[in-house]
């Protein structure tokens, strides 16, 4: 390995960080990538975080929401089936009605 490369390792120390109330309910919206360190730093709350944790709570969050979102979905089917049912059932009795005075 020659003597001029400069590693930088994946994991950069870091000393513990304790969280702050801001942090803790920070959905950290402004994100800047510091390439020395390999994290990642919120402009808003000034939080270190690791790349790939952020990464995983997006991704799970965005299976979350896609999850949530065919839950809608099928519910949505599912009521537009019991309103045919019941506009179904609104002529029939409509219509017995109709007999029953014409009779």
């Amino acid at each position: 390995m020659s003597g001029d490369k400069k590693i930088i390792p994946l994991r950069a120390k870091l000393k513990p960080q304790y969280r702050t109330s801001k942090q803790l309910h920070c959905t950290h919206p402004d994100i800047v990538v510091n390439a020395e360190r390999r994290l990642l730093q919120c402009q808003r709350c000034d939080l270190w975080i690791e790349p790939f944790e952020y990464l995983l709570g997006w991704a799970r969050r965005e299976w979350a929401a896609e999850y949530w979102l065919n839950e809608l979905d099928e519910k949505l089917r599912k009521k537009a089936k019991q309103l045919k049912a019941l506009k179904r059932e609104e002529r029939n009795i409509k219509a017995r009605i109709r007999r029953a005075k014409g009779a």
